[in-house]
């Protein structure tokens, strides 16, 4: 989708502009309009600015299996380095 593909592009951009890149959370904040074009008007590196995003977004639970809050996710995400041998890779 053309919202996944400027998420994509910031993320080259950043490896480009400042390697390693975009290493942790983020949000693309923008809006669509009435041609379903994408427009990005704001970025939240880490976590989103939005505390109520967890709970009302489905995405995490259709991800998952079940509500993954942002703390929980970022713990995830260490986790998974750790076990895969990448911790060097997620942290600056």
């Amino acid at each position: 989708s053309k919202i996944f593909k400027a998420g994509e592009q910031f993320v080259e951009a950043t490896k480009k502009e400042a390697p390693p890149g975009m290493i942790g959370l983020f949000a693309l904040q923008g809006a669509v309009d009435k041609n379903l074009d994408f427009y990005v008007f704001d970025l939240s590196p880490r976590i989103p600015g939005c505390p109520c995003v967890e709970t009302t977004s489905p995405y995490m639970k259709y991800k998952y299996g079940h509500s993954v809050g942002p703390g929980r996710r970022v713990a995830m995400e260490i986790k998974k380095a750790v076990d895969i041998g990448r911790l060097g890779d997620i942290v600056t």
